[in-house]
């Protein structure tokens, strides 16, 4: 699977998108589900322990393994 420039590009295909969730406040763990095919991560405030701090450290790590932040 390889990862559009845009999370919206294989929308009008008809292709799927797949993100993954993050909801672990932790930079490794935001390292190792960004090192996974997805087309998307999803940074998750609402659902776990992260704080807007903690989702902010896990941007740079996120955007280091190729995708956008």
């Amino acid at each position: 699977m390889s990862r559009p420039r845009n999370v919206r590009d294989p929308l009008p295909a008809g292709r799927k998108i797949f993100a993954g969730w993050c909801a672990i406040p932790h930079v490794m763990t935001a390292e190792i589900v960004a090192r996974q095919p997805f087309h998307a991560i999803i940074v998750d405030l609402q659902h776990g322990f992260m704080d807007y701090e903690s989702a902010l450290s896990l941007l740079p790590v996120i955007e280091a393994q190729g995708h956008p932040a």
